[in-house]
C-alpha cells in the first residue's frame, strides 16, 4: 500500500529531503488540506528530528538537512496563512545580532519554533536594534529571539536591550537570546528574560514566555 502525502511529507522532513517535502507539500495543498493543518504534521516531524537528536542518532548537520527540508514546504504555505488564527501559540521576531554572520543555528531554531506551532518572523543575519524595533512595533509579537555566535557580538544583544527599552517596546516583548557564545549567565548581563541552549529548548523556553 502506498503511503499518503502527508507520511511522506514527515518522512521526508525526518530524512531532510527538501525536494520531495515540497513535492508533497504542492500535492498535499492540492487536495484541499488546510495550510495549519499540514504544518502541525511538519511540526510532528520536526518532533521526531529533536527526538532524534536527543538521543544521538542524529547531529547538526541532521538538523540542518531537517530545518531545510521544512522551511522548502514552509516557502508554499506561508503566503496561504493570511492572518495569524488561534491554532499558532504567539509570533515571535528573531534574528542573528548585529555584527554576526552565523545563522545556522539560528535556521534550526525558527524551523523547530514554526514546527511547534509559533509564527516566525525571520530576520536574518546582521539585524540591527532598529531593525528588531521597527518589525516589533509592525507585527506586534509576543517575543524577541536574538543569537549572538561569537564572542564579540554579545554586546550587541546589551545594546538591543536598551534600544527597545529607549523605544518603549522592551515592556511589550519578552526578550530571549541565544547562541553559541551565550551561556545563562547573559540573561542577566543583557537584561534578557530567559535562555535557550539550542533549538529544542527554545520551543520550551518559548512555550513558557508566552504562557503555554
Amino acid at each position: 500500500m502506498s503511503k499518503d502525502p502527508q507520511s511522506k511529507l514527515r518522512e521526508a522532513i525526518i530524512g531532510g529531503e527538501s525536494d520531495i517535502a515540497r513535492k508533497e507539500t504542492q500535492v498535499l495543498m492540492k487536495s484541499g488540506v488546510s495550510p495549519i493543518e499540514i504544518i502541525k504534521g511538519m511540526g510532528k516531524a520536526m518532533e521526531a528530528v529533536g527526538k532524534k537528536y536527543e538521543d544521538m542518532e542524529y547531529f547538526v548537520p541532521d538538523l540542518v538537512m531537517s530545518a531545510e527540508a521544512m522551511n522548502e514546504a514552509l516557502k508554499l504555505l506561508l503566503p496561504k496563512l493570511g492572518s495569524i488564527g488561534s491554532e499558532f501559540k504567539g509570533k515571535i521576531v528573531m534574528g542573528v545580532c548585529k555584527g554576526d554572520v552565523h545563522d545556522i543555528g539560528k535556521n534550526i531554531v525558527v524551523a523547530m519554533l514554526r514546527g511547534a506551532g509559533f509564527y516566525v518572523v525571520d530576520l536574518g543575519i546582521d539585524v540591527s536594534p532598529q531593525k528588531f524595533i521597527e518589525t516589533v512595533n509592525k507585527e506586534k509579537p509576543q517575543i524577541v529571539g536574538a543569537s549572538s555566535y561569537i564572542s564579540t557580538t554579545i554586546d550587541e544583544l546589551r545594546k538591543l536591550n536598551e534600544e527597545m527599552k529607549k523605544a518603549g517596546v522592551r515592556n511589550k516583548v519578552k526578550f530571549l537570546i541565544g547562541g553559541a557564545s551565550v551561556y545563562p549567565k547573559h540573561v542577566g548581563d543583557v537584561g534578557a528574560d530567559a535562555f535557550a541552549n539550542d533549538a529544542i529548548e527554545a520551543v520550551g523556553v518559548a512555550k513558557r514566555l508566552v504562557g503555554g
